[in-house]
């Protein structure tokens, strides 16, 4: 299955797809964004939007059933949640522009911990978490940087420069790469495994991805939710 929110009348539901046939399946209606799949593919976590500049961080089966999550409100934009391999946790992003951090909810426990203080500037778009958990992969879009950070307790490993007002950052599922986007290039860096990252590759279909983020910004940043995600079957 893919999940995916897409526009719908003055809604933006939340759909899953089957890869094989296509066909979409509403799974909730209201406006929606950031659809994320847990590890054992038993619920989806998406964010629902009611006005204003919060949203809320919600759960929900394959089946159309309600998973019960702590309530946690979030920030506008951005992908800003991911799960930890294992599922037993929820990366988040919290805070305001330019002054934001990573916290950790404990599914077990439904307690919320924050794991890092980062400097004010920091404005992240994305993030992704590596396959073994570990590491944690961020965008600054205002200093053109990404950065691999300790899940376990927040500490920076190593920081690169990369192209302009960066924002998705990806992880290979065998953790060897991550991509970064950025305004005006994609590059492709290698990832070391004690962490540290130098960058291999430049520039990859810069005029494209120009002219999908400028698209973007004419749409108020409406591309941000256009995001889809396969289970992990």
């Amino acid at each position: 299955w893919i999940a995916v929110v897409a526009s719908e009348g003055k809604e933006q539901p939340l759909f899953k797809i089957a890869v094989d046939v296509g066909v979409p399946v509403r799974l909730v209606g209201g406006n929606n964004y950031d659809p994320v799949w847990s590890p054992d593919g038993r619920f989806i976590a998406y964010s629902e939007h009611h006005g204003g500049p919060r949203y809320q961080l919600k759960g929900i089966t394959p089946e159309k059933q309600q998973f019960r999550l702590s309530e946690v409100t979030l920030a506008a934009g951005g992908n800003r949640y991911r799960f930890l391999p294992d599922g037993k946790a929820l990366a988040l992003i919290r805070g305001h522009y330019r002054n934001q951090d990573f916290w950790l909810l404990n599914f077990a426990t439904g307690q919320l911990r924050q794991l890092t203080n980062l400097r004010p500037g920091f404005d992240m778009k994305s993030f992704d978490v590596s396959p073994d958990g570990k590491h944690l992969y961020l965008s600054n879009e205002d200093a053109a940087t990404a950065s691999i950070l300790d899940s376990a307790n927040g500490k920076t490993r190593a920081t690169l420069i990369v192209g302009t007002e960066p924002e998705g950052v990806g992880i290979t599922p065998d953790g060897r790469f991550a991509w970064v986007t950025s305004f005006d290039v994609l590059y492709h860096q290698w990832i070391t495994d004690d962490g540290a990252a130098v960058r291999i590759g430049d520039r990859i279909a810069g005029p494209m991805l120009g002219a999908y983020h400028a698209s973007k910004f004419g749409l108020v940043g409406m591309t941000d939710s256009l995001r889809a995600e396969l289970t992990p079957s």
